[in-house]
Order: structure tokens, then C-alpha cells, then sequence
């Protein structure tokens, strides 16, 4: 932080899959590091902002990204303080929305590894090339997932997961189902 005083903190939290949202293992870790960043960093006060088993692809649908950036626009926030900035947006132009959401109420951006004070153009740089590294990783990742899947299918296997409700796998001669 750096100002005199004391920052009013919005810890956001996000999960893309219900199973993640469900075991709560990696929502609570954001939630931990997340704490211990704002004590570090001497907050004033922190509110806490959840999308759990909700995708950062899109800004709709996300009640907690929504309620954040409300606090944003309406100043009473100073920080948001997010794991890393993949939790906030997967998708470069959802990202700059968000940005620029923020830079507008005058929001810092803080991560587990450093600050981005929105209204600096370098520091505005740095957060647009990381949201397009985000934006990239998760496209590879999309990418190699469906060509995995494609692979087992053109290879007569079930491609991934359990079969659809009320259905089995059975072995077919000289293909083992899986």
C-alpha cells in the first residue's frame, strides 16, 4: 500500500468447478493466503467476494465479481487482493473489463506476487500482459484437453470422465471401453 492510510480490502475468491467448490480445499486456501496478504499489508478492513464453481470466462453469472465491482464503483473500496489475476478473468477482454471497472473507482490491484496500481500505465501494462498469459495458458489447456479426447474417441474409448447418467461401459472385442 502506498498511502498513509489504511486500506479498505476486497479479498475476491473463484473456483471454476463444483467439485473444487464442493470440497471448499481450494477456496479456502485463496481465502487463507488471501487474509494473510491483507494483515501483511496492514488493511483496515477486508470483505470477501466468492464465486465458487463459477467460470472466469464470462462476467455474467457471477454475483460475487458483481457485488465487488459495485463496491468498486461506489468508492468504498481501495485494494482487491486476488491469489493471482486468473481468479479475477480466463478471458482477455473479460479481464480488461474488469480492469478498467476498477482503474475507473481508483482500485488497486494487489496479488500473492505484487501490486498493480491500475492508473499507472506501466503497472497497467503489466496486468493486460498477464491477463493475455492467462488468457493463452487457458486456451493451450482447452486445446490439449480436446485432442485428448478426440485421440481415445478415434480410438474407440470412452474419452473422459464417467459415462452419462443410466449409462454403463462395456468392453467390446479387442477394445477395452476405457
Amino acid at each position: 500500500m502506498t498511502s498513509g492510510r489504511r486500506a479498505r480490502a476486497a479479498l475476491y475468491v473463484r473456483v471454476s468447478t463444483r467439485e473444487q467448490a464442493q470440497t471448499g480445499y481450494s477456496i479456502e486456501d485463496q481465502q487463507e493466503s488471501l487474509r494473510l496478504l491483507a494483515q501483511r499489508r496492514g488493511c483496515v478492513s477486508e470483505v470477501l467476494y466468492c464465486d465458487a464453481g463459477i467460470s472466469g470466462e464470462k462476467l455474467e453469472g457471477r454475483p460475487g465479481l458483481t457485488a465487488l465491482l459495485l463496491a468498486a464503483e461506489e468508492g468504498r473500496l481501495d485494494e482487491v487482493l486476488v491469489v493471482d489475476e486468473s481468479r479475477l478473468a480466463r478471458d482477455e477482454l473479460v479481464g480488461a473489463l474488469i480492469r478498467d471497472k476498477l482503474k475507473r473507482g481508483g482500485v488497486r490491484l494487489v496479488t500473492t506476487s505484487g501490486e498493480r496500481d491500475l492508473t499507472d500505465p506501466s503497472d497497467n501494462f503489466v496486468a493486460n500482459v498477464l491477463s493475455a498469459a492467462a488468457a493463452f495458458e487457458q486456451d493451450l489447456r482447452t486445446k490439449k484437453t480436446l485432442s485428448g479426447k478426440r485421440r481415445a474417441a478415434l480410438a474407440n474409448n470412452w474419452p473422459a470422465g464417467p459415462p452419462p447418467f443410466g449409462y454403463r461401459l462395456v468392453e467390446h472385442e479387442g477394445h477395452s471401453g476405457r
